[in-house]
């Protein structure tokens, strides 16, 4: 039978070697404990990087969605601008116009009216200078 000796040494062993385990239980738990809180700052890096990369995105596409959009204005303004061409022009081009053809006539009124000034005075004259003084037939027979 083992004696007292031995079973307190005995004690005194297990109640180390339990301590041991718990020093190693401590060290154990601390180390899960630093890749728990490193696991963490980890998903966190990760979440930060997934965030940003979807904030670049974003700004990427609403980027290209602006030069869409100004190269569709720019269509649409240059498929306006020759509709307005197509029909005659814009108000400004039309006043211009009519205002190039009202000073063309007028010059061309001009000319005919130095052309035919000879004709119209020769029949003006010739109408003051040929009176007819015959008396109307009513007046005769009174």
């Amino acid at each position: 039978l083992p004696s007292k000796r031995q079973a307190v040494a005995s004690t005194n062993t297990s109640a180390q070697s339990l301590e041991g385990n718990r020093k190693k239980m401590d060290g154990d738990a601390q180390k899960g404990i630093q890749q728990l809180l490193q696991a963490e700052q980890e998903a966190s890096d990760v979440v930060a990087r997934a965030r940003k990369a979807r904030a670049a995105r974003i700004k990427q596409a609403a980027d290209e969605a602006q030069q869409e959009i100004k190269l569709y204005r720019h269509q649409r303004e240059e498929a306006f601008k020759k509709l307005v061409e197509d029909r005659g022009g814009s108000m400004g081009e039309r006043q211009r116009k009519l205002e190039q053809e009202t000073a063309m006539q007028v010059v061309k009124m001009k000319q005919d009216v130095s052309l035919q000034r000879q004709n119209v005075m020769k029949m003006l004259l010739g109408y003051i200078t040929n009176v007819n003084v015959d008396l109307p037939v009513d007046h005769t027979k009174v």
